[in-house]
């Protein structure tokens, strides 16, 4: 059975190139388990928090530092090139992610959630490739030829050394690497202005209303509790995983998570004709926010219908919404209810629970200030937005930059183009 998958995988292959597991070229290693103590042994241990979006890990400074009692055997500890595999964790899409190390930190380990993996000194490949291919999803293609699926909670090391992939002539590997790291460097210098945008947003929204917030008793603003000033609403109730997937529009939790105002044409669909119960529809100018989250920051998160909706649309069970009796700017209040000024009162309201929630009762207390003329309102979100759309703007470019990038890579470790 394996030589014949062998054969079958020779067949597309260009001349120079074979197919080989990557147990026979790299070495593995389960990562550590531990418990921090008072002891002497001072360790940084890379886990799977750590790994966020990156393919590549260059400096841990954002690893702290921990003390444990026991030696560590050196065997625990990672070099530079070593490949680190998220081999267990509660979301699914992040078992298999891979990183390559480009550090020499001296006491840099990785956790028992994760797999090391060491080219062995006879291996004909440079590491910089071997990520290349994960990037591309060779893992993942191997796990779904190999039966398993592509959405494994747990990773071995067995599975992991079964991995087929490319052996192809080093010169090939370098061309190969030295062409992807153009459009990495491309795409790493736009990450870093895209950082620098995001954050000059985000203090120019916060300083315009926090210095709103502090104005005394002006006959220009007001101030007032969201009870004071509108409803809250519930989202859908009584509904099952069975009910998902056709029928009525309803607009999903990621949605509102995501999105400052909501993607009208990212709606998902329920079924609600054997439901009898009461369902609140949304209108334009409703405010929605998210109940639940396991940390505080997470919580009470909102977005605001801005767009008119031709069809009946319902809100997701995981959100309730707000709906104003008086006129406001829209953009204004997309980017008032994401400031640190309200976000401060939203993230009390959440705290002391094991899991952060709020409730509708809580939120219709909360105060906010705004100008009393909708022009001035105006005035503030057209500042911001044009700060927000040159940020989103990048965005997007960085989105087309990693399409573009995905496409090249598919045909180079294909074969489909030969360098």
């Amino acid at each position: 059975m394996e030589s014949k998958l062998k054969k079958e995988k020779q067949k597309a292959l260009p001349e120079g190139w074979e197919m080989v597991r990557l147990g026979e070229v790299a070495d593995f290693k389960n990562g550590i388990n531990f418990t921090p103590s008072e002891g002497q042994n001072l360790i940084q241990v890379l886990g799977v928090g750590d790994f966020k979006d990156f393919s590549l890990l260059s400096q841990c400074k954002s690893i702290p530092f921990l003390s444990i009692d026991k030696n560590i055997d050196e065997s625990y500890f990672l070099k530079k090139n070593d490949l680190v595999f998220v081999r267990f964790n509660g979301n699914k899409n992040l078992v298999g992610r891979c990183i390559l190390i480009n550090s020499n930190e001296k006491f840099l380990t990785h956790s028992g959630f994760t797999i090391r993996a060491r080219l062995q000194k006879k291996a004909n490949f440079i590491p910089e490739y071997i990520s290349l291919l994960m990037q591309y999803g060779v893992l993942k293609k191997s796990l779904k030829r190999d039966g398993r699926g592509t959405n494994i909670s747990n990773l071995n090391q067995e599975m992991l050394g079964n991995v087929l992939i490319p052996n192809i002539p080093l010169p090939q590997q370098k061309k190969i690497v030295s062409i992807l790291d153009t459009w990495s460097e491309a795409i790493e210098k736009l990450e870093k202005l895209i950082e620098l945008k995001k954050k000059r947003f985000e203090w120019v929204r916060d300083k315009v209303f926090f210095d709103l917030n502090f104005i005394k008793n002006s006959e220009n603003v007001r101030r007032s509790t969201l009870g004071d000033l509108g409803e809250a609403f519930s989202g859908l109730v009584s509904i099952s995983k069975d009910d998902l997937g056709n029928g009525s529009s309803f607009i999903p939790y990621t949605n509102i998570f995501s999105n400052y105002s909501v993607d009208i044409n990212s709606l998902e669909k329920v079924n609600l004709e054997s439901n009898n119960k009461k369902q609140n529809l949304v209108e334009k100018g409703d405010v929605f926010f998210t109940i639940s989250s396991e940390i505080p920051s997470e919580v009470g998160v909102s977005s605001v219908l801005c767009d008119d909706i031709e069809e009946s649309v319902y809100l997701n069970s995981f959100c309730f919404g707000w709906r104003s009796k008086i006129k406001f700017d829209l953009d204004f209040l997309k980017y008032y209810f994401r400031s640190r000024v309200f976000r401060k009162q939203i993230i009390k309201l959440g705290q002391g629970a094991t899991r952060f929630n709020i409730s509708k009762n809580q939120v219709l207390k909360l105060e906010i200030v705004f100008p009393k003329e909708i022009s001035k309102q105006r005035e503030i979100s057209i500042r911001l937005m044009l700060l927000h759309r040159d940020y989103e703007n990048n965005i997007r470019n960085l989105n087309l930059l990693k399409k573009q990038k995905q496409g090249l890579m598919q045909k180079l470790l294909s074969g489909e183009i030969l360098v």
